[in-house]
């Protein structure tokens, strides 16, 4: 007997006829957010399923439900902020989005679009868009007289993201409060606030990662500072010394010449050059350096007999293995002090 094989296809928001269930499969990065939003959009128009009775719905009907508080606030701006893109795109006939003129194209009555947009967009803060906790605590606010035996005056909340708000907070106190205020304009640069850090470790904050056991845990931020301002300086004064040599040595080479052009290779000189004259007063580097390094040279190279080789090349692979990025210091000395203060926490709570 033949086994029946299970088909998988692309899914398409703009056209899939939206009836009955669905599951949709979608690692990272694949737009699950953009999405969601564009089947809200054709929810809200009427515009979800091949059948042309088909009643619009308004937000509290779209139920949306998502793990996090963070991931509610992100999809509730965007969803908005979609809805009044289109709305704008309906009163004008066009839109300057190619994504919100493919919805137009499928608008009949522009008129009703309009009116059936603008009542959603007055009236998103009633949209059903929850966290799972949060939903599952409506229905039991909806359904209490069911279970107020059980349930009265008991709440749940997400403590896992409280004891991360917590901690997150403590850790900003902890490690920058004390660092000069060089350092602290670079934090600044990537995070205004303990909320800000928090958002950008979510995705990684993990009971066990390997990723924190990395030889970053017992580096001292300012430390590390002042030994990336020590690495740049040197590489600043190599750069200098030797900077007229690298395009003939790398044009004499058997290396990749689509990659290695001379129009690159001294674009990229220029950019290094111009940071090589700055006075150094933070940690910021060039990506272009990367280029000149000689692993990334050697792995270049077409014919490995003819590798542009040169002292320069050496030392800007040595800088570049030497050098940590405090960006990526922070975060993983966040993301270890976060799991380990929650841990603690949830241990005091068992006791």
């Amino acid at each position: 007997m033949k086994k029946n094989k299970i088909k998988f296809k692309e899914f398409n928001p703009f056209k899939e006829n939206l009836e009955g269930e669905y599951l949709i499969e979608a690692s990272a990065g694949t737009g699950k957010t953009f999405t969601i939003i564009i089947i809200y959009l054709r929810m809200l128009l009427g515009l979800y399923q091949k059948n042309n009775n088909v009643i619009p719905l308004n937000v509290e009907q779209i139920l949306v439900v998502t793990f996090t508080d963070i991931a509610i606030q992100n999809l509730c701006k965007r969803i908005k902020k979609s809805i009044h893109m289109l709305y704008i795109g309906c009163i004008e006939g066009k839109s300057k989005y190619h994504v919100i003129n493919k919805i137009i194209k499928k608008i009949k009555d522009r008129k009703i679009a309009i009116t059936l947009l603008l009542r959603a967009e007055l009236n998103m803060h009633n949209a059903s868009i929850y966290t799972i906790h949060a939903f599952c605590q409506k229905i039991l606010n909806l359904k209490n007289y069911e279970f107020q035996n059980f349930f009265f005056n008991k709440k749940i909340i997400s403590d896992e993201l409280i004891l991360q708000q917590k901690a997150c907070i403590i850790f900003w106190r902890k490690y920058f409060y004390n660092l000069p205020k060089k350092i602290i304009k670079i934090i600044f640069f990537y995070w205004k606030s303990p909320n800000d850090l928090l958002n950008s470790l979510i995705p990684f904050i993990t009971k066990k990662s390997t990723l924190i056991e990395y030889h970053f845990k017992n580096i001292n931020i300012l430390e590390q500072f002042n030994k990336n301002i020590k690495y740049i300086n040197i590489i600043k004064k190599f750069w200098i010394k030797y900077e007229n040599i690298i395009v003939n040595t790398i044009c004499n080479s058997n290396i990749n010449k689509h990659i290695y052009n001379k129009k690159l290779i001294n674009n990229w000189i220029k950019i290094i050059s111009l940071w090589s004259s700055i006075k150094t007063i933070n940690n910021y580097y060039p990506t272009q350096l990367l280029r000149f390094s000689q692993k990334i040279l050697n792995e270049k190279t077409i014919n490995k007999e003819k590798i542009p080789k040169h002292t320069l090349f050496k030392i800007i692979e040595k800088f570049l293995n030497k050098i940590i990025n405090l960006k990526i210091l922070i975060i993983l000395k966040a993301i270890k002090y976060i799991n380990q203060y929650i841990i603690k926490e949830k241990k005091k709570k068992k006791r």
